[in-house]
């Protein structure tokens, strides 16, 4: 069920969903490290059904023909079929973006993104949030040039305390020439 409305700088949604899936596969940590990285092993599991229910809000703001915010927030609440909690499904997501574009083609835009606490099947993990700025200069119609650095402060989740399903790189840097025909 959703919920949506605009008006001339801005638009906004309320989405409400549930989702009951059977067959679904999932990750289960299996308490094991891998002996060449040392990371924790995950092998897949089949559970016989599945719940999925939650709030998803966004909202859009245009404060000028060339400054724009983009938002979003998701709140989801899972059930594994055995009144437990279906692992790696964050409770919270949030996104927040700001983007200005300049004469000349030039665009730059910066961005956090916050993933809330989840649960890796036998234990809690702890929420995180990165950080990415990207800067955008179309040459022409079809060339483009990008810098984009994204997780700026070089989050980690590889701290003793954290399990999560894939590691971060920490800070990313990438130039790209984009050639569109």
């Amino acid at each position: 069920i959703a919920l949506v409305g605009n008006t001339a700088r801005s638009d906004w949604s309320v989405a409400l969903y549930q989702t009951k899936g059977k067959d679904m596969i999932i990750s289960h940590n299996t308490g094991t490290t891998s002996p060449m990285t040392g990371g924790t092993l995950y092998e897949y599991q089949n559970i016989d059904e599945a719940t999925v229910k939650g709030v998803e809000i966004a909202y859009n703001f245009d404060f000028t023909d060339t400054f724009f915010l983009n938002t979003s927030f998701s709140k989801m609440k899972t059930d594994d079929g055995e009144d437990g909690k279906l692992p790696f499904r964050p409770k919270t997501l949030a996104k927040i973006k700001l983007t200005k574009e300049f004469s000349h083609n030039f665009m730059l835009a910066v961005s956090a993104n916050h993933t809330g606490k989840s649960y890796d099947g036998d234990d809690n993990v702890d929420s995180y949030t990165l950080y990415d700025a990207v800067v955008n200069k179309a040459v022409n119609d079809n060339v483009s040039l990008q810098l984009a650095v994204n997780n700026i402060t070089g989050e980690k989740l590889d701290k003793d305390s954290d399990n999560h399903m894939t590691e971060l790189l920490g800070r990313e840097v990438k130039v790209s020439f984009n050639l569109n025909f």
